[in-house]
């Protein structure tokens, strides 16, 4: 099955995209962000992320990161039936 309409990949291409789509993309994003991790003064990412618009977002995906394992839980423990391990 080819990823792209019109081209076909042939097996080796297909293995390498999927065994390294992922780590790409997050190597990408820590470029990204990797000036403002360290104090650069005039980078663009940390004038967006650092923007008072984005401070309700964080405050609730932070919320959302801490009460997630607890809903979780909750619901695996309330189920009416036997658990086998």
């Amino acid at each position: 099955m080819p990823f792209q309409t019109g081209h076909y990949w042939s097996t080796t291409t297909q293995a390498f995209y999927n065994s390294l789509n992922r780590v790409v993309f997050l190597i990408g994003v820590y470029l990204c962000v990797f000036a403002a991790m360290f104090g650069c003064e005039n980078d663009p990412s940390k004038y967006i992320l650092g923007h008072r618009l984005f401070s309700p977002l964080a405050k609730v995906s932070f919320c959302v990161y801490l009460m997630h394992l607890v809903v979780i839980m909750s619901g695996t423990f309330s189920g009416k039936m036997d658990l086998y391990w």
